[in-house]
Formats: structure tokens, sequence, C-alpha cells
């Protein structure tokens, strides 16, 4: 492995921990040079950049690969659980039927990669973004996603069970088949989520936000939907419609209440039985005129919820 100084370019190049060397690789030698380096290291790749590097089947497990940068590299099948990533940025990169297993990816970013038929089972990826990657058939059982920002993902044919995603932005992403029970929503704002065919069970959808997603054939509680998720965009009437439902709870007597002194007619002891903004000068008291099943279709109908 020759060190160099000049800026020409070669096709598989990476800088070493320290970021002032350059090593050019031969293509035959490069995954042994990864190899001494890890030994010469002490297993530290901190800060390391990678580029049109071939890592498919390596052992890089146990490492931490702290800040590193990955560009149009194959880590296919590579053995990568308990490292960790955390400040990462990686690109057009495969990780396709690699573990990840335990690993810690806080903070870092992946666009356009292919991770399906990983192994990311424990793994942390808090605050972090994620853009056009495929997790396609991927075992992602009790991953935090928490405060992250997921956008045009694919996450088809995966098992996301008890999968902590509080907090976080999900666009135009794909779950189509995919197991979800028991996945952690809370405060979440799904937009353009496809959750054709999937197991919702025992999901939390707390204070979640749903527009223009599909519910197809997926396995849901329709009583969970209804008086969990946050209904942000509503009609005069169906505002209306919340308030007489929330006023069988605290009494019209507290609402006409809030209406002309402002007076929060809920408690710790007496809470809301719908989350939404409700709008006091639409408040008329009156009996609620849908039951719960006309009701959960007039507010999927507004909010372009598929069902």
């Amino acid at each position: 492995m020759k060190k160099e100084n000049s800026k020409r370019k070669t096709k598989f190049e990476f800088f070493s921990i320290s970021g002032q060397q350059l090593y050019e690789v031969i293509a035959n030698n490069f995954k042994t040079a990864i190899k001494k380096l890890i030994i010469n290291d002490k297993k530290n790749l901190r800060g390391i950049v990678l580029k049109n590097v071939n890592l498919s089947n390596l052992d890089l497990s146990n490492l931490d690969l702290s800040s590193i940068r990955l560009i149009n590299c194959n880590l296919s099948k590579c053995d990568m659980k308990n490292s960790k990533l955390t400040f990462s940025k990686i690109s057009n990169c495969n990780l396709s039927n690699s573990d990840l297993s335990n690993c810690d990816l806080h903070d870092s970013e992946l666009i356009k990669c292919n991770l399906s038929s990983v192994n990311l089972k424990n793994s942390i990826m808090d605050e972090s973004i994620i853009s056009d990657s495929n997790f396609s058939k991927s075992e992602i059982y009790k991953i935090n996603l928490s405060y992250s920002s997921l956008d045009n993902c694919n996450f088809t044919d995966s098992n996301i069970s008890y999968a902590n995603m509080m907090d976080s932005f999900l666009e135009s992403c794909n779950m189509k088949n995919s197991n979800l029970s028991n996945c952690n929503f809370n405060s979440c704002r799904l937009n353009k989520v496809s959750f054709y065919n999937a197991n919702l069970i025992s999901v939390d959808l707390l204070y979640a936000r749903l527009y223009k997603c599909n519910l197809k054939k997926a396995n849901y509680q329709i009583s969970k939907i209804l008086h969990s998720c946050y209904w942000e965009k509503l009609s005069n009437k169906l505002n209306l419609e919340l308030m007489r439902r929330d006023a069988i709870i605290c009494g019209s007597k507290k609402m006409n209440k809030w209406v002309n002194e402002g007076v929060c007619p809920f408690s710790n002891n007496i809470e809301q039985d719908f989350y939404f903004e409700p709008i006091a000068n639409l408040w008329t008291p009156g009996e609620p005129k849908l039951n719960d099943m006309e009701l959960f279709k007039e507010l999927c109908k507004e909010n372009h919820i598929e069902i």
C-alpha cells in the first residue's frame, strides 16, 4: 500500500482515521488493506471515508466506525453487528443481507441505500435521516428510529414489530405486508404511508397524525385509531361532532363554560375522548349524530385515508 500526497483520483480510495493520509488501494488487495487498518488502529476506523470500495463478506463487527462516510460501496453480506456508526453518512451503498444487529447509528444519514434482507434487530437509528432506501424483507425487530426522518423508503415484507418510531416523520414510505405489531408511533407524522395488508395490532398511535395513508386489508383496531390519533384536518361538521362526543365525558355545562369563560373542561381525572383542536365558536349543545363506524369512515375520508 503506497502513501501518496497527490490529488490524483483513483478508483478505490479511503482516508485514515487521522484524515491526513490518503491511501490508494489496488483492486486485488484493498480488503487486505482494510484488515490491516483494523489491526493497526485497534479496531478504530472513526472518520474514515470510503468511495467505490467492495467490502462484501467482511467481518466488520465490534468496530468503532463513528463518523464514517461510505459512498458507492458494496457492504453486502457483511458482519457488522455491535459496531458503532454514530454520525455516519452512507450513500448509494449496498448493505443487503448484512448483519447490523445491535449497531448504533445514532444521528446518521442513509441515502439511496439497499438494505434489503438485513438484520437490524435492537439497533439504534434515532435522530437519523433516511431517504430513498430499500429495507424490504428485513428483520427490524425492536429498532430505535425515534425522532428520525424517513422519506420514500421501502419496508415491504419486513418484521418491524416493537420498533420505536416515536416523534418521527414518515413520508411516502411503503410498509405493505409488514409486521408492525406493538410499534411505537407516538406523536409521529405519517404522510402517504402504505400499511396495505400490514399487521398494526397493539401499535401506539397516541397523537399520531395520519394523512393520505393506505390501511386497506391491514389488521388494526378501529377504536385505537379513533381515540389515539390526533385529527389535524377536520371540517366544521366533524369538529362539532367530536366536541359533542367529548361533552359526553365532561358534560355540556363544562363545555359551555369553556366557550364563554375559557375554562378548560378537562383535567387529570377527565380526559378528552378524541385528540383534535376544538373550535369554540362552532359549539352548540346536542347529541352526536354518527356512530363509531360512521365517524371512522368520515375521519378517514377527510384525511384521505384509504380503508
